[in-house]
């Protein structure tokens, strides 16, 4: 069932790449500046997907962690992770990258809100590196307020992504104020649909 699901994602990354809200970045990922383009594209080849917001968090953490089951993701840094309640987790030490763990093998596509840090915890405007665990790295202009943006990856599934900020010649903390996380259910779970569908219909 993944593979078919899979060979549809392939085939459709060229089509992706002639929309204005998505640029191919490689052969089979798709990086996405658009939020409505990629909540219309990402649910027509199967993914599903979940948004964490990430403004609740307060203080400082080793890490912090969430989702679960195909969606368990953790944030970690050098420095460790700091949140700022109402606003956005980042990395303690300024000019570290965040890091961003996946723990199933069903994740084929990461986004979210991001943020560019100035020294005063403010978010500023500034470039964003993103860079997969398969090494697709994506530059995104960001604007004071923080911008979206979202991967998808149509070949491998996704295992990790690590955020870094650049900002007007100072270091910078990469900020994250809401994590969105794709996942193409494993077969066991789309056979376990399939047959609790048919269950009810035989019983109507």
């Amino acid at each position: 069932m993944k593979t078919i699901q899979r060979g549809i994602l392939s085939a459709a990354v060229s089509a992706l790449a002639c929309l204005a809200v998505a640029q191919q970045t490689t052969a089979s990922v798709v990086v996405f500046n658009s939020q409505q383009g990629y909540d219309l594209v990402a649910p027509t080849f199967g993914i599903s997907t979940l948004d964490y917001e990430l403004d609740g968090y307060s203080g400082v953490y080793t890490s912090i962690s969430g989702g679960q089951n195909d969606t368990a993701w953790e944030i970690d840094a050098t420095s460790g992770v700091e949140g700022t309640f109402g606003e956005w987790v980042s990395s303690v030490g300024q000019g570290e990258s965040l890091n961003i763990e996946f723990f199933s093998d069903s994740v084929y596509s990461v986004g979210g809100i991001f943020h560019v840090l100035n020294a005063q915890n403010e978010s500023a405007a500034g470039i964003m590196r993103l860079t997969l665990s398969d090494g697709t790295t994506y530059f995104n202009q960001l604007e004071s307020g923080g911008t979206y943006a979202a991967f998808l990856s149509s070949e491998i599934n996704i295992t990790s992504l690590t955020v870094y900020a650049f900002g007007g010649g100072e270091l910078e903390s990469a900020g994250i104020s809401r994590l969105s996380v794709g996942v193409i259910p494993a077969p066991a779970t789309v056979l376990a649909i399939t047959f609790s569908a048919a269950f009810r219909r035989r019983r109507c």
